[in-house]
């Protein structure tokens, strides 16, 4: 089977990303001094909300996949997605030392190539999922003795964190964000993209570059029932 892929990523960003803030995507981050945005310091609004601890990013990616031979199904499919977070940095918004709110949610559209022309196991893409608006991460975040351990309370994403390598986010294989195995071992996929799910997550850093993380997360964020679990009625916080 033969592939020919073509992405196109912008981002829009009005306020500095706070370094610990997980917008919803697994894209490059985005550094504060605005590097990697398309307005960059427009009307000061970014360095004006920085003072508050307010970061708000918008990010598009648009993809176009073509499928000549093999498969399932020959031909072109295009599909996207538009992510906005918001993080807050409650030390600097409410003197609240060692907090931080997160909170991210998506857009899809368009249809992926593999669920229309492949129906292979491990996604072309890393943000193909059916056309639907989401709330993905929803986050408090707290740490204590100065950084050395915090706790993270919401819905999350075990994605975000776990099973993933500092590099991986640069491909685009959804095997890089979430391997296939618990992806089709687990209930609907497992606390992944496109589906996170009520948990909590304690991380103590030891000794640099040394980090522990241990969770616990909702079994099943889709919910009981039968069919694909994008489309299932208890699928959280699906529009």
């Amino acid at each position: 089977m033969n592939m020919v892929k073509l992405r196109l990523p912008w981002a829009w960003v009005a306020a500095a990303t706070v370094s610990p803030v997980v917008l919803v995507t697994q894209s490059p981050p985005i550094s504060a001094d605005g590097g990697h945005t398309l307005l960059d310091n427009v009307g000061n609004v970014r360095s004006t909300l920085d003072k508050y601890g307010i970061s708000l990013g918008l990010q598009s990616t648009d993809e176009v996949f073509g499928n000549p031979n093999g498969g399932r199904a020959q031909g072109a499919t295009f599909d996207g997605q538009t992510a906005l977070g918001l993080g807050i940095d409650l030390d600097k918004a409410i003197d609240l030392k060692g907090g931080i709110f997160n909170v991210g949610a998506f857009q899809n559209y368009g249809h992926g190539i593999s669920a229309s022309n492949i129906d292979n196991l491990s996604l072309v893409s890393n943000i193909e999922a059916l056309s639907s608006a989401r709330l993905y991460e929803l986050w408090y975040q707290q740490s204590f003795f100065g950084g050395a351990v915090d706790v993270r309370l919401g819905q999350l994403g075990a994605d975000e964190e776990f099973m993933i390598t500092s590099y991986g986010a640069w491909f685009i294989n959804n095997a890089f964000g979430w391997p296939t195995l618990p992806s089709v071992d687990l209930p609907a996929g497992g606390p992944s993209f496109p589906l996170a799910t009520p948990g909590i997550r304690l991380r103590a850093k030891p000794a640099e570059p040394l980090s522990l993380l241990l969770a616990a997360f909702n079994g099943d964020p889709a919910g009981p029932g039968i069919g694909n679990p994008q489309r299932m009625p208890q699928a959280p916080c699906s529009a």
